[in-house]
């Protein structure tokens, strides 16, 4: 969804009905399957889905406030900050 999409009920619950019956059934491991996606509303694809089942948020603000280190499985981490 483009982020001017975003601004459309009809657009949105089209994408959201999307995530529902299509997007779930098409992740190869459906156990550790990963979604990355950017947030654009409160009522956005992320925000529906969450709502319907658990999911493991990773969240990243837009502009970063201090020095950060994100993890999200053993192997991977993220740092990112105000010096780099």
């Amino acid at each position: 969804m483009k982020p001017e999409e975003a601004l459309s009920a009809t657009v949105r619950t089209r994408a959201n009905n999307w995530a529902r019956h299509t997007l779930f059934m098409r992740l190869n491991d459906k156990q550790n399957g990963r979604i990355v996606m950017q947030r654009l509303q409160e009522d956005d694809m992320i925000g529906h889905v969450s709502e319907l089942t658990t999911f493991e948020l990773l969240t990243f603000s837009a502009i970063a406030q201090k020095d950060e280190e994100q993890r999200n499985c053993p192997v991977r981490s993220w740092c990112r900050g105000l010096s780099g």
